[in-house]
């Protein structure tokens, strides 16, 4: 359904596909271009046409982990499993449409890295990045933490084009602790912000952050609160499950995710506070934060009280926040 009015009101919902209820759902995410496509997706993919008006399948070679759209390109990125039980390994895959979503022509070549073992990335993530796109042939490719066998602390493997996908740099993000997903962020100017997070549990996470000013060849040691560090169970980032990470600035990052409210920090990660108006999702589902740009924010989480899904807007960058919208539809 579409709004014009910040969600306070939506349009006629168009239907998208429909899924027998004892079965996951088919589709968990939803991306829109400047064009006017939308996407529907994860871990099927659904693309709406302009000429129809409707939502048509789109099959693809693994489940849908990631789209991102920029004008009529349009980047997917797929996972790819081979194997099984122990042997079991997967890749993340990136595919290209230079039309909407119309048709879809692998990348040149592969981000390096990003294959796992074990389970499939899609099971054992929960508030990972996959995709982040800085331009029309620019982007990173970031896959889930890798166990460390021997005892360190885990790591991501982070791959970044500036051709569309023919060359690949590679680097990792470090996590500081045994991490099971990670959240990327890139600030106006182009610093990098990571989040990484353990284990779930009872509510409760184990979170660190890191910084890159270098496009993520370099990054800062991680700090926050590791899983079983009992002083640092009464600190704001312990709350909740990472979901997502927005960054307005290299120093100031929000950060929000299932069963917490929405977190703030001005110095780049050493601390972080609840945003007063307690923000968030602390009664269900999980909650998205996104900045376009420096100053205008949204929100989007349960009410504290009721449970109902609203919307929080900011127009300073989210020094203040505006009193919550409950959507409706037509």
């Amino acid at each position: 359904a579409r709004t014009t009015d910040g969600g306070a009101r939506f349009g006629a919902a168009l239907p998208i596909t429909s899924w027998n209820c004892a079965d996951n759902a088919t589709v968990t995410s939803i991306a829109a271009g400047s064009a006017g496509d939308v996407f529907a997706y994860g871990p099927k993919l659904f693309v709406y046409s302009r000429a129809t008006g409707r939502f048509a399948a789109s099959p693809q070679p693994g489940p849908v982990l990631a789209v991102s759209a920029i004008g009529q390109s349009v980047w997917l990125l797929v996972e790819r499993c081979s194997g099984s039980n122990a042997a079991r390994r997967c890749a993340l895959d990136l595919a290209e449409s230079a039309d909407g979503g119309r048709t879809w022509h692998p990348a040149k070549t592969q981000p390096p890295g990003g294959a796992g073992s074990g389970a499939p990335v899609q099971e054992s993530a929960l508030g990972q990045t996959w995709l982040l796109r800085t331009g029309q042939a620019s982007g990173y490719v970031l896959a889930s933490p890798q166990m460390n066998s021997h005892g360190k602390p885990d790591s991501a493997s982070l791959s970044f084009t500036r051709n569309g996908g023919r060359t690949w740099s590679r680097s990792s993000v470090p996590c500081g602790q045994d991490a099971m997903s990670v959240v990327l962020a890139r600030a106006p100017k182009g610093a990098l912000a990571a989040v990484c997070g353990s284990e779930m549990a009872a509510g409760s996470q184990g979170k660190t952050s890191t910084l890159s000013a270098d496009g993520g060849k370099s990054w800062t040691k991680p700090v926050g609160c590791v899983f079983g560090n009992e002083p640092c169970h009464n600190d704001a980032i312990f709350g909740g499950y990472v979901s997502q990470l927005a960054a307005v600035s290299a120093r100031t990052l929000f950060m929000i995710g299932h069963r917490g409210w929405l977190l703030v920090t001005t110095n780049g990660g050493q601390r972080w506070r609840d945003v007063n108006q307690s923000i968030g999702a602390v009664n269900g589902g999980v909650a998205q934060v996104v900045f376009f740009g420096r100053n205008d924010g949204v929100v989007v989480g349960d009410s504290f009280n009721t449970g109902a899904v609203q919307i929080w807007h900011t127009s300073d960058g989210g020094r203040s926040w505006s009193k919550p919208v409950t959507p409706r539809l037509s």
